[in-house]
């Protein structure tokens, strides 16, 4: 446990200390893209909006590793959850800014409370839609639908979308954890 706990205090310092320079990175591809990008080639422009896409999606990388970090060393706590409020309130806190063609729609029985740990639960289903979200095809609006059922006594939360999928050579190398 121990060890745990050292490695959990080595990345959190780790991911402290790579924010400084994403954060550096972020604001001058700021500055450029609001001083140049009126001036840039087509081709320069391009790689512009990808200098300013690459800290936002190193900010989620590290943001990323700090929580499996601090899930390596999370207590394992059981309580009731009620599962659609918990829903609906993991979509409105971190999923309310989509685009406006983007579409998250969830289900489950209101009358639906399961066991289990709720910041577990919570990781499992930003992680899901997560990507659900990010690997949409390029040009087509995002559609997630998440649906929380009760199957042979166990929680069952499925995540579908539209996004490009996985290669069914690579199912069990993702899937087989």
């Amino acid at each position: 446990r121990q060890e745990l706990s050292d490695m959990h205090l080595q990345i959190r310092r780790m991911c402290h200390d790579l924010n400084a320079p994403i954060r550096a990175i972020h604001g001058f591809a700021d500055i450029l893209q609001r001083r140049e990008a009126g001036q840039l080639s087509e081709k320069s422009n391009m790689y512009l909006q990808r200098m300013v896409a690459a800290p936002h999606t190193m900010e989620q990388i590290v943001s990323r590793l700090h929580q499996y970090a601090r899930l390596a060393t999370h207590e394992v706590k059981l309580k009731p959850v009620p599962v659609a409020q918990f829903t609906g309130e993991i979509i409105s806190a971190h999923y309310r800014n989509l685009p406006a063609d983007a579409s998250l729609r969830w289900q489950a029985d209101q009358s639906l409370v399961w066991h289990s740990d709720p910041l577990l639960l919570e990781t499992l289903l930003r992680e899901l839609v997560d990507n659900a979200l990010l690997y949409t095809d390029e040009g087509s609006p995002a559609q997630v639908n998440i649906v929380w059922s009760i199957e042979q006594d166990r929680l069952l939360l499925t995540v579908s979308d539209e996004g490009i999928g996985i290669d069914p050579e690579y199912h069990q190398r993702v899937f087989d954890l």
